[in-house]
């Protein structure tokens, strides 16, 4: 019996990036101030790098914050491209601590190319409280001339 909780496969580092981390967010404050505590001090880089995360991550730079990240929804995927020292400090392990995992969606496309060429599907759920009572609405939706 495996004690993974992902699959009973063990998962590659590959996997989790494309199908478990959600690199397309929009970074919150509390990871910039956790990277700022990993990134390395030991150089120029490195220096700078921190100063600038702790700087958008302190109340004090709300404002910055929001001009870099929250405005131009910036992703963390950018966030690590623009922080390549403190990105390559990141020890593997701590990734899961760190980064946001994708969350469920409430839709699906559940089209076939090969049985309905030109048509999109979607699958649609809705879950609400309706007079203290759950209901379920599904809706399988076409959009056609794709």
């Amino acid at each position: 019996m495996s004690n993974c909780f992902i699959s009973s496969e063990p998962v590659t580092f590959r996997h989790c990036l494309h199908s478990l981390f959600d690199l397309q967010a929009i970074p919150k404050r509390s990871l910039l101030h956790q990277l700022a505590q990993l990134t390395p001090t030991t150089t120029e880089e490195g220096r700078m790098e921190r100063e600038r995360l702790l700087e958008l991550s302190s109340p004090a730079g709300i404002d910055d914050y929001l001009d870099y990240c929250q405005r131009p929804r910036r992703t963390v995927a950018e966030l690590l491209r623009d922080f390549p020292s403190t990105t390559a400090a990141i020890p593997r392990e701590r990734l899961f601590d760190l980064l946001p995992t994708m969350r469920a969606r409430a839709f699906s496309i559940a089209s076939s190319p090969v049985a309905h060429k030109g048509v999109i599907q979607l699958l649609v759920a809705r879950v609400g409280d309706v007079r203290g009572h759950w209901r379920q609405v599904a809706s399988n939706g076409n959009i056609s001339g794709v």
